[in-house]
């Protein structure tokens, strides 16, 4: 499995659909006590964006701090409520601090959110232009 998205999806759904299968390979190499980054790195190079293996690593850990437990990632259709919370707060730019009012993480959050969207639309794009 490859995290590369089809030319025939739309924008939005092509980048949900990347992050969500990104997130579930984190979670997989979690779980087997994996090297994450190495994981993620192989599962992006088929469409050349292991750069942002460390991008995603930082997100989904601070995800997971601020909901002070094991992210839990779907295997399939309809996505589990983590995935959808983690989608929903990478559309809403000041959800974070909605999200996890109490958490002193909130801030590592929101700069890991703000991070994410500037580096996968920058992949993206660059990988559209080729």
């Amino acid at each position: 499995m490859h995290v590369c998205v089809g030319h025939t999806q739309r924008p939005i759904a092509a980048k949900r659909a990347f992050l969500v299968k990104a997130m579930r390979c984190w979670c997989l190499a979690r779980r087997e006590t994996r090297l994450v980054q190495p994981h993620l790195a192989r599962l992006l190079a088929p469409c050349a964006c292991e750069v942002l293996a460390p991008v995603l690593d930082a997100l989904f850990s601070s995800f997971e701090a601020c909901l002070g437990r094991p992210v839990v990632a779907g295997h399939h259709h309809p996505l589990a409520r983590d995935e959808l919370d983690l989608l929903a707060l990478l559309t809403r730019p000041a959800s974070a601090d909605s999200r996890f009012p109490q958490s002193p993480l909130k801030t590592v959050l929101r700069v890991a959110l703000c991070s994410t969207r500037i580096m996968v639309a920058l992949t993206l794009q660059e990988i559209g232009q080729r």
